[in-house]
């Protein structure tokens, strides 16, 4: 079961298929129809199924749902029984920790694994769908080997401002040097090092904001457990 994506890796993939004498299903999107999309979860629909409910944001996320259903799909050819209301059910109840995540509402506070820039460009799409001519405060760290300077020139048009951290990684890229880097693209650019000192500057600089945190799945342990102390 395939995304339909550059065909290289498709004829890739079809050459290893073909060996082991197995068919390949590349998954078209068309028939998508997205017809709500807000901070708590996104209803669409999908060839025969109607009002389709993701907890997972993003037009991205609606497509992997998508995939999960023709993966279902080819089951049942095989004699695999799987209720269309399990369907339903199994797609809403999904959840990825950290993935488009609302750790806090007022100020709103996102966290979002996106580490490379596929994952940012989502990322940057999903905040313009959901929040049209807004700016953002990001809270950002990287790992060394990640092509992070791509990503901050993804973000910077919709950037009020970045808050550079190092992930909890011997891999960490040095939040100064990521600072450097980000005020060449920003104006408003701070080096917090820590996670818990950039959080508590922006919730006192920055509360009327919406704050988005990301660039490694080694910060959500961080971020999660500063908003849990808070409760």
């Amino acid at each position: 079961i395939l995304y339909n994506q550059d065909e290289k890796v498709i004829n890739m993939i079809k050459e290893e298929a073909d060996k082991l004498n197995s068919k390949i299903n590349i998954v078209k999107f068309d028939s998508i129809i997205i017809k709500e999309m807000n901070i708590k979860h996104t209803v669409f629909d999908y060839e025969n199924y109607k009002n389709l409910e993701i907890s997972l944001l993003g037009e991205h996320q609606t497509k992997n749902a998508v995939m999960a259903i023709n993966a279902i799909e080819e089951l049942k050819k095989l004699g695999v029984l799987v209720s269309e209301e399990s369907i339903y059910n199994g797609i809403k109840k999904a959840k990825i920790v950290g993935r488009f995540q609302v750790l806090n509402n007022d100020p709103l506070v996102i966290i979002d694994g996106a580490h490379n820039i596929q994952g940012v460009k989502a990322l940057n799409k999903t905040l313009k769908e959901m929040f049209p001519m807004k700016k953002f405060v990001f809270i950002t760290g990287f790992l060394k080997d990640k092509d992070y300077m791509s990503a901050i020139e993804s973000l910077a048009p919709i950037a009020k401002a970045f808050i550079a951290v190092e992930p909890n990684s011997t891999r960490a890229l040095n939040s100064q040097e990521l600072k450097d880097f980000i005020g060449f693209l920003s104006d408003e650019s701070y080096n917090a090092q820590k996670m818990d000192i950039a959080l508590d500057f922006v919730l006192e600089n920055y509360n009327e904001e919406i704050i988005v945190i990301l660039g490694s799945f080694y910060q959500v342990k961080d971020a999660v457990e500063y908003f849990d102390n808070k409760k």
